[in-house]
């Protein structure tokens, strides 16, 4: 009896394998209606190590988490926004570090994040910078600054420009040369446009 229940049960599986030979199950992809809840869950997850890295002050897992955090398209907190600001900073862009905080503002005008803008708008000022291809992609400052962040903002302008010949964004107000053309960059909203081309 046993061993003729053993060979009947067997068959039954071979059966059932055969019918779903082609069938793959996905354990990974949530559901569509869980997809909302999934990306909530992913988001409080990364947060957490998010918090417990700059806690930890390693800066470069800092910056690859939050990258994630934000590629996941929610809300972002303000914690995690003044977090976003601080690694966008630290990388040179000093334009996404600015919408970080005007977000921040929006949810918390707190002095900290005011006193943060105010100096972004004092210290940098806003260019759009081109050159024409063949003409050298060289950006020089008159003077190099002495902080940090002032001196990563230059140094992600000139590989930029190096790469692509254009670049949008803040740099520390002065007087640069791009490409032999001198020009001064003050404080303030205006943005400075320079597009150098060949002389006909």
């Amino acid at each position: 009896m046993v061993m003729g229940f053993f060979i009947v049960w067997l068959g039954w599986l071979s059966t059932a394998q055969a019918g779903n030979s082609g069938a793959t199950l996905d354990y990974v992809t949530p559901a569509p209606e869980q997809a909302e809840a999934h990306r909530k869950a992913e988001y409080q997850r990364l947060a957490d190590r998010l918090h417990y890295l700059v806690k930890k002050n390693n800066g470069k897992a800092t910056r690859k988490i939050y990258l994630e955090l934000a590629a996941l398209g929610l809300p972002l907190s303000y914690a995690d926004l003044l977090i976003g600001a601080q690694v966008h900073r630290a990388n040179g862009n000093v334009q996404e570090a600015y919408l970080c905080l005007q977000q921040a503002a929006r949810l918390s005008g707190t002095r900290e994040v005011i006193d943060w803008l105010v100096a972004i708008d004092t210290q940098y000022g806003r260019v759009e910078l081109a050159v024409e291809n063949g003409m050298p992609r060289v950006l020089k400052p008159e003077r190099v600054p002495i902080l940090p962040d002032q001196k990563a903002a230059i140094e992600l302008a000139q590989a930029l420009i190096g790469e692509s010949g254009t670049f949008e964004g803040f740099l520390p107000r002065g007087v640069y040369t791009l490409a032999e053309q001198r020009f001064e960059l003050r404080s303030g909203r205006h943005t400075l446009e320079l597009r150098l081309r060949h002389a006909d």
